[in-house]
Parts: structure tokens; C-alpha cells; sequence
């Protein structure tokens, strides 16, 4: 785990894959930095713009189908690993039917309330999981007076001004449920800011290409040992998704990984496992506990 609690700024940068048919989990994923020592990431993503992307093309999982950018996937990735941070993806098994039934009691929780009644209910349900799990990354890997810039797609959490701003309270809400202690400032944005030469396009295409090849990954996967070892088969896999996932086994970088499972059990309960995904040489990838 690397220790993010000396910079005064903290970066989350989050997305999500796995809503299409046949993916077997969805995948919630998470980049907490520091802000500051990240200038090397920096200058490197944007010479792997200026030398394979000078179109302004983005990165993105399901955008991997073109040339320029399969070529340069690995060089975007290595450029992340100078990242000074923590990068987590969640898989949940769609075999469980809700992890909240309960959004939120109408007198102590208001701006919950007054959120969901513009949305639907699939979407702020993925919207409270996202702002829980990010929230729960916030009170164990920051100190009370960081200030944290939050920075998501312009997708279904936040697809106009109005639930951009809704979303905005639920993630402030769920700060201070989970870090109660937090006093810093919270900015809230979404890729459509484009600052800083797609440097918010950027940072959210590390956890989306991460949840992307794990979605992939863990939907042709072999659960063995009661959990205790995934294993999937290279065979199965595009190479897009081997790439990603050989990118993840490496446990020697300044961005840190880390996968936790949840999956239903016999018993219809959640279980949850830890993983450090690990590759071998022939593109087949391990998932241990």
C-alpha cells in the first residue's frame, strides 16, 4: 500500500465495467494519488500523446479496437505506473441481487432522498455503491485535511448538470458517513472539464481499462479451492485483456493493486476475497488471495 497522506491533495479517479450481457460481475474501480509527485506521470502520458495519440483520441476499454490505440495501450499503462498511489477494482457477482436495500432513512439522510426522486433506481443504486466504496478508500488511505478531487465519466452517475450536482451531495454524504473527521475540500468532476490537455480523460481511463480486463477476466474464470485461487484461461481472452491484466500483475510499481471479490456463496450470502493478480509468461493470469 503506498502512503498518500503527506500530499495536501488527493486524487479519485473511478469508473465502472460490466453491464453488458454475458459479463458474470461488475467492476468498480478506484485510483487514489497524491496529487503531488505525480508531475512524472504528467510529462509521460502526454509524450505517449504527442507520439501515438496526437489526435486527441481517448483511451478506454471498449474503444481498444483501433490501431493507434492498441499500440499504445502498454506505453499509456507504463506511463501510470508512475503514479504515486493506490488503484483498487471491486468485482461484484450479478448473482447477488442488491447490496443495499435499504437507501437511506428520510429524516437523517435528506439529500439522499432528495437525489433519488430524479433518478432511477438502477442508476442511484451504482451511484450510492460508488460513492460508498470510494468514501471507505477515503477514511483508510487519507487524513483528515487533504483535499480531494474526484473526477468520474460522463456516464449514467452524472450525465447532466443536475445529477452532476445531485452526485456531488451523495459522494459528500458518504464522505462524511465514512470519514466523519474529514474537513478538506471536495471537488467533483466528471471528464467533460477537459483540463489540462485530456488529463481528466486520462485519469479515468486507468480504472477503466483496469475494470474492463478484469470484467473479462473473472467472467471465463475458474473459481478453485473455495476461493482461495481464480485461475483464467489465456485461451479465452482477448488480447487486449491480457495486456491489461499482465499490466496489473506487476506488484514492483509506484501504483499499487489490488482486487476484492464479492460472490454469492450456496448459501445466498456475499463472500468477499482479496486477490494480487499475477501473471505468467504465456498470457494465462492468476488471481490469488
Amino acid at each position: 500500500m503506498v502512503n498518500i497522506r503527506e500530499s495536501s491533495e488527493v486524487l479519485v479517479s473511478c469508473d465502472f465495467a460490466g453491464s453488458h450481457k454475458g459479463a458474470k460481475f461488475e467492476a468498480f474501480a478506484f485510483l487514489v494519488g497524491a496529487v503531488a509527485g505525480s508531475g512524472k506521470w504528467m510529462q509521460e502520458r502526454l509524450r505517449v500523446r504527442e507520439e501515438l495519440l496526437p489526435d486527441g483520441r481517448r483511451m478506454a476499454y471498449k474503444h481498444l479496437n483501433d490501431r493507434k490505440r492498441q499500440k499504445a495501450l502498454l506505453p499509456f499503462l507504463a506511463a501510470a505506473d508512475s503514479i504515486p498511489g493506490n488503484l483498487f477494482v471491486f468485482l461484484v457477482s450479478k448473482k447477488i441481487p442488491e447490496l443495499f436495500d435499504d437507501l437511506g432513512n428520510r429524516v437523517l439522510f435528506p439529500e439522499l432522498i432528495v437525489a433519488e426522486r430524479t433518478w432511477k433506481s438502477r442508476p442511484f443504486r451504482r451511484l450510492l455503491l460508488i460513492a460508498t466504496l470510494g468514501s471507505i478508500l477515503v477514511s483508510g488511505l487519507c487524513n483528515p485535511v487533504q483535499d480531494i478531487l474526484w473526477i468520474t465519466d460522463e456516464d449514467e452517475i452524472a450525465p447532466n448538470p443536475k445529477q452532476h450536482n445531485h452526485a456531488g451531495r451523495v459522494i459528500h454524504h458518504c464522505i462524511s458517513t465514512y470519514a466523519p473527521a474529514h474537513s478538506g475540500l471536495l471537488v467533483f468532476l466528471t471528464t467533460e472539464a477537459n483540463v489540462e490537455n485530456l488529463m481528466t480523460e486520462d485519469v479515468v481511463a486507468i480504472p477503466d481499462l483496469a475494470a474492463g480486463g478484469l470484467v473479462d477476466a473473472f467472467s471465463s474464470a475458474d473459481r478453485l479451492s473455495s476461493g482461495r485461487l481464480w485461475k483464467s484461461s489465456g485461451d479465452n481472452l482477448r488480447m487486449k485483456s491480457k495486456l491489461i491484466l499482465r499490466w496489473l500483475g506487476d506488484r514492483h510499481q509506484s501504483l499499487r493493486r489490488f482486487v476484492v471479490v464479492l460472490d454469492q456463496s450456496a448459501e445466498s450470502t456475499v463472500d468477499v476475497y482479496a486477490f494480487s493478480p499475477v501473471g505468467d509468461d504465456n498470457g494465462h493470469v492468476f488471481l490469488f488471495r
